[in-house]
């Protein structure tokens, strides 16, 4: 995937969700570099410093590296944005890790918030967009937590179809926080027809 073509993507991403063009979207564009990962490789910033990071293709996740066998907290696929910060941000840390090949645009944190310092505007409401997708993330992974697992395949069908669709059943069991086979069996009870309303 030629870096034309992801930036092209982070552009519709960032024009879909409402943020500003110009200059917010040109300075991420102008600064995003493509970096490839392997399947299960940490995603890691060069230098480990903190970024941003755009899914133009493949599967991610991010879990707590403080709990061994921990379920996976995020699952995200393509034209996604995540952060990955230091200790000090007001953001959740996380470890990410590619579950396939994954290629992902790398956009350098403070540069941005540097360049965007007479926009402060601007990058409030990236900051604000990430918060709440965040949040988002956070509320999907609390329900999910609370449910009853035969709800939680229904609830993933119902709010996170594209999991469904994009992951296999043993990342989707980690996710959700039961066995493969669990999953398997709920599945079959449906008789592989997923809920219509």
């Amino acid at each position: 995937m030629v870096l034309y073509k992801r930036r092209l993507q982070l552009r519709l991403y960032m024009l879909n969700s409402q943020l500003p063009l110009d200059p917010l979207a040109r300075f991420m564009m102008e600064y995003a570099v493509p970096l490839d990962f392997k399947k299960n490789e940490k995603i890691k910033s060069p230098g480990n410093k903190e970024a941003f990071f755009f899914i133009n293709k493949g599967m991610v996740t991010a879990f707590d590296t403080q709990l061994s066998n921990s379920p996976y907290l995020r699952l995200l696929g393509p034209n996604n944005l995540f952060v990955s910060l230091n200790s000090n941000s007001p953001f959740t840390q996380l470890s990410w890790q590619a579950l396939s090949p994954s290629k992902l645009l790398y956009i350098p944190y403070i540069p941005i918030k540097n360049n965007l310092a007479p926009f402060y505007l601007q990058w409030e409401k990236l900051i604000q967009h990430i918060q709440e997708i965040e949040k988002e993330r956070m509320h999907h992974h609390s329900i999910l937590n609370a449910l009853k697992n035969n709800e939680k395949l229904d609830y993933l069908e119902k709010n996170l179809p594209k999991i469904l669709i994009k992951s296999n059943y043993g990342t989707i069991a980690r996710f959700i926080g039961i066995s493969r086979e669990t999953l398997v069996r709920l599945i079959s009870k449906k008789n592989h027809m997923p809920i219509i309303f």
